[in-house]
């Protein structure tokens, strides 16, 4: 059992698969409450987790803590909610489809009652990236070269593909928000998003209703620019970014978890010990401990929209789109 500090209650919005992943790490890990609020009374979920049906009866817990994990579109809804009753916010990447007026009345309540916010993007806790955010620092960067790759129908055993958030435009699904990981963590390597080019499509035969390939390039403030390929119907997994720079060159492969330096010298590094749940843990502890210190995360609500925000304008003003 992993402590953090004191006992906590804690409200899910959403008990799909993402949220179900976060209640049994908190669950096995940690010594906090856990509460579900549903809009339905269905089969009691798995994790046998005290359900509620009303903001009424969130009131009579008192959490301390919203975990927004239902889909995308239901985000601003859920985090409206919990904002008003006082709730710091773990809140499941991206933030929302669409930037709203509604999202910056949020925006302004959330900073009126000083709330501590998290976007998570587990990534930023990958080694790989933790390696790579060590090794690039004081190194001239040119550019990056990202590939997310993978078939949608794999994803989920036990669903139909065509019925899950990502096949679904009024859920928010879609390969650019829902990928949206390779543009944080490229952020977070090289710095702000300046501009974002490009194009995204559906162009595979799969029986979805949104985008499932993006290629876009993003300059970075930094003046680095990272090439970023998506998709959603590669049959070979493939996640992966490659760094050049001066006198520099190292991939990073995510799926495997080994780290090639090319340049200056050729070396590997693997990291064949990671757990399926580690960055996930690593990421909860490291939010908790946030919480404990009365400390701003890292990806809070702000500096996610430094991601979201021009990924989103790029989605509606790109001139190359078919569909």
């Amino acid at each position: 059992m992993t402590h953090c500090g004191g006992f906590m209650k804690i409200i899910f919005f959403g008990l799909g698969s993402i949220g179900l992943r976060h209640a049994r790490l908190i669950k096995d890990n940690f010594d906090h409450g856990l509460f579900a609020y549903r809009t339905t009374k269905k089969q009691t979920n798995v994790l046998n987790i005290e359900e509620v049906y009303t903001i009424e009866d969130i009131k009579k817990i008192k959490p301390d803590i919203a975990f927004i994990t239902n889909p995308t579109a239901l985000h601003i809804q859920s985090i409206r909610y919990a904002a008003s009753l006082n709730l710091h916010l773990f809140i499941e990447k991206p933030l929302c489809d669409i930037l709203s007026r509604e999202l910056y009345d949020i925006l302004r309540l959330i900073k009126k009652k000083n709330l501590i916010t998290y976007i998570a993007c587990q990534l930023r806790f990958h080694p790989v990236i933790q390696y790579l955010k060590r090794i690039i620092d004081n190194k001239k960067i040119y550019v990056s070269r990202v590939i997310c790759s993978s078939y949608l129908p794999d994803w989920r055993s036990d669903r139909d593909y065509r019925t899950i958030y990502s096949a679904k435009k009024s859920m928010g699904g879609g390969v650019l928000l829902d990928l949206i990981h390779e543009p944080d963590y490229c952020s977070w390597l090289f710095g702000k998003i300046k501009k974002v080019t490009g194009m995204y499509e559906k162009i595979s035969n799969l029986d979805i209703e949104t985008e499932d390939f993006a290629n876009y390039l993003i300059l970075h403030d930094s003046g680095v620019y990272s090439n970023i390929h998506l998709d959603y119907f590669g049959k070979k997994i493939q996640r992966i970014i490659e760094i050049i720079g001066d006198n520099f060159h190292v991939s990073g492969d995510l799926w495997n978890n080994t780290v090639t330096t090319v340049l200056p010298e050729l070396q590997t590094v693997s990291f064949e010990s990671l757990q399926k749940d580690e960055i996930y843990l690593n990421q909860l502890l490291y939010f908790f401990n946030c919480l404990q210190n009365n400390k701003q995360p890292m990806n809070s609500i702000h500096e996610h929209l430094n991601v979201l925000a021009p990924i989103l304008n790029f989605k509606v003003y790109s001139s190359w789109k078919r569909y």
